[in-house]
């Protein structure tokens, strides 16, 4: 006898197999008011030669404005020290180069991280920058005691920059001194560090002429305190851009900086004024 094929599974059983139409694939038009994924945010962002030098000018006058409109206000008060102008005045320019780069940066729909502004890594980072900062100082000792007894006349260097940094800031105690300090590392570092470096890497397009190019800057705004000082803040700026760069956070370089600040107000402050 024949045998009887067996009945086509059923839908219902688990491993029959359906007998549906591969689905195409829909294109949907974009539709209004439906947001579109946003571009990842990196560190840095891509941006036009013309829009990354209009940025970073734009910073030029901002601080001026804010070093202005502080002394302007101080006035009112009938303080008369001009130390304390410069101090004050200094965090006013970094205040509002603060706010002017946050609404850059809203403006560009670009996020704090494409600058080095996040805590990611954060007590590693702090650890980074702190560990640096001892190192470069250690190596600074030693070179300066080398140059010094082959050169014994820049000996007289250092007491400048010493005349030009207590001339410059008034004597404020340590309570007081730390948190100027560490508001003027963090602002410097967002502003020279997070923001300039990145826009002049859209300038340059090359990290190492950025770093060279963005410690030069750095180097000639403390020019008051004479060609040794602003060799050295030359080198501190090339550190720091390097460790921004290697580390993709401004947390290393604000601590680097911050210790740094902190280390030289004591020993100014510390050797008596002629």
């Amino acid at each position: 006898m024949a045998e009887t094929p067996e009945n086509p599974p059923s839908a219902s059983e688990p491993n029959a197999p359906a007998n549906i139409p591969i689905a195409r694939p829909v294109f949907l038009p974009a539709m209004d008011g439906v947001p579109m994924a946003r571009k990842p945010q990196v560190m840095p962002m891509p941006m036009s030669r013309l829009r990354a030098l209009l940025e970073a000018l734009l910073l030029i006058p901002a601080t001026i404005a804010g070093g202005v409109l502080t002394v302007v206000v101080l006035q009112q008060f009938g303080i008369q020290d001009a130390r304390w102008f410069n101090l004050l005045s200094s965090i006013g320019m970094g205040l509002v180069a603060l706010v002017l780069i946050m609404l850059l940066l809203r403006w560009d729909g670009h996020s704090g991280r494409t600058i080095g502004w996040t805590a990611e890594n954060f007590e590693k980072n702090i650890l980074i920058g702190l560990g640096t900062f001892l190192a470069t100082f250690m190596a600074v000792l030693l070179v300066s005691g080398i140059l010094t007894l082959m050169f014994p006349h820049l000996l007289e260097e250092p007491s400048t920059a010493h005349k030009a940094i207590r001339e410059a800031f008034p004597q404020i105690r340590i309570l007081h001194l730390v948190p100027v300090l560490f508001l003027v590392s963090v602002w410097e570092e967002v502003a020279f560090r997070g923001f300039l470096l990145t826009r002049l890497h859209s300038l340059l397009r090359r990290w190492w002429l950025t770093i060279l190019v963005g410690a030069a800057l750095f180097g000639a705004v403390h020019s008051y305190q004479g060609a040794l000082a602003m060799g050295l803040v030359f080198v501190l700026g090339l550190i720091l851009g390097v460790l921004m760069v290697w580390r993709k956070s401004l947390v290393p370089g604000i601590f680097f900086h911050f210790a740094n600040n902190l280390v030289m107000m004591l020993i100014v402050q510390s050797v008596p004024a002629d």
